[in-house]
């Protein structure tokens, strides 16, 4: 299986920062929102000034506000919980995954064991 986070309204934020600018995936309501800083106040700001919105995820058949975001294989996934069996239950039933795609960690294959957070350049705090 893969690495995990369970994202939820109350369990608090991710934000990943790089040398520049900061990223938070945050549960607002029934949506897992990916906001990225625009100046050096962040996300203490205001939106669309200090921050902004760039992706919002959501499976329409579902009211529910629990998310899990991770590895699967080399690719990064998002899925959205449907019922209360949650992510123990069956994809498509219980759960839906609503985003999947390939990707490399600072320009390596991620299906590398060896690789290291300082190779990756992003950190992570949970807030």
């Amino acid at each position: 299986m893969g690495q995990y986070s369970i994202l939820t309204p109350t369990q608090g934020d991710i934000v990943l920062r790089d040398a520049t600018r900061g990223y938070r995936l945050q549960v607002r309501a029934t949506s897992l929102n990916i906001d990225r800083e625009l100046t050096t106040s962040g996300f203490n700001g205001v939106k669309d000034t200090d921050w902004e919105m760039v992706e919002s995820y959501k499976d329409p058949l579902s009211s529910r506000n629990k998310f899990r975001i991770g590895a699967r294989g080399p690719s990064w996934c998002i899925d959205h919980e449907l019922t209360v069996l949650s992510f123990s239950g069956v994809e498509n039933t219980d759960w839906s995954n609503i985003e999947e795609q390939s990707y490399k960690l600072g320009g390596m294959d991620a299906s590398r064991t060896d690789i290291t957070a300082d190779e990756t350049d992003i950190t992570s705090d949970r807030i």
